[in-house]
């Protein structure tokens, strides 16, 4: 048994889907398929089993999967543990990118928290547009992003770690409120405010909008999240955006926010890094991202972890 079986299974139970798990771990099926049988042969029992959705974890499975990620999370612990060991003196500098919704949520917190790890990296923060930072992967100005787009062109290792919603976010007299949810439809009444068509969260809103047959009115054309927000308070336009990007004004009364109910507008975030990345550092840094991320998104309801990279 190797610990890359114990990641493919996680994997696997994950996302519900030897497709998308191959494809995330970017593998052929052929290849993950072996893996698991091997796992099966290993263990004497059946772990998987195959529904019309996809492949769930059988009882055996279940109790082999909660072994498994308390192994592979050890793994993590020991790896960071002792790197603080190595003979190299000479801190490492890490950029990740962040999305300016990220950054506002937990970008502080992150720098804080490796700052304080045994291990000794220099992180650095850039942040952008998800299709910003992706671009800036392959150009080497950053080792690691956090983007709501996966790398389709194989050459990076493209973990998924959560999901989120959209959010209507209007000035405070429209009445709206956290714990009301809103129809697509009656989101899309509005006029807003918007990046560019390369943003994902407009195209994701654009392409809902046709499928539905519902007109979508961009007014403002902004490539500012500060202005998107400033134009939304005045009352000149609404937004949709992650909930992490407007809390803090959300919670000052400074914006009023509520959930779009339409299932198209649920995102999906990605660690994407190079694969050649030192595994020590990759991990510290994705479980540092998971763990700040549940502790300020957790009580907003903003997303909902679907697995450890």
């Amino acid at each position: 048994m190797r610990f890359r079986q114990l990641e493919c299974f996680d994997r696997v139970c994950e996302l519900g889907s030897i497709t998308q798990a191959a494809t995330s771990l970017n593998i052929a099926q052929t290849a993950l398929g072996l893996q698991i049988r091997q796992l099966e042969d290993d263990m004497g029992v059946a772990l998987l089993r195959r529904t019309s959705r996809g492949v769930v974890p059988t009882d055996a499975g279940r109790t082999f999967l909660d072994w498994a990620r308390r192994t592979l999370e050890g793994r993590r612990d020991i790896r960071v543990a002792l790197a603080a060991f190595r003979e190299s003196a000479a801190p490492r500098t890490v950029t990740v990118g962040l999305t300016p919704s990220l950054t506002l949520l937990v970008g502080a917190d992150l720098v804080e928290a490796i700052a304080s790890s045994p291990l000794k990296v220099d992180l650095k923060l850039a942040e952008g547009l998800s299709h910003v930072m992706l671009a800036s992967l392959p150009t080497g100005k950053i080792d690691l992003t956090f983007a709501f787009k996966p790398d389709d062109g194989g050459s990076h290792r493209c973990s998924p770690l959560l999901r989120d919603s959209l959010f209507l976010v209007r000035a405070p007299s429209a009445g709206i409120r956290l714990d009301k949810t809103v129809s697509l439809r009656d989101a899309l009444s509005h006029r807003f405010a918007m990046p560019d068509r390369d943003d994902v969260v407009r195209r994701m809103v654009e392409n809902s909008a046709l499928s539905e047959g519902l007109a979508l009115e961009v007014a403002y054309e902004v490539q500012s999240l500060t202005a998107i927000k400033q134009l939304v308070s005045r009352g000149l336009a609404s937004a949709i955006l992650p909930l992490g990007s407007v809390y803090e004004d959300v919670a000052a009364g400074k914006l009023a926010a509520a959930r779009i109910t339409d299932a198209s507008l649920e995102r999906t975030l990605y660690a994407i890094r190079p694969l050649n990345i030192d595994p020590v550092v990759d991990d510290l840094i994705v479980s540092t991202f998971l763990s700040l991320y549940r502790k300020s998104a957790g009580a907003w309801g903003m997303g909902e972890v679907l697995m450890l990279a």
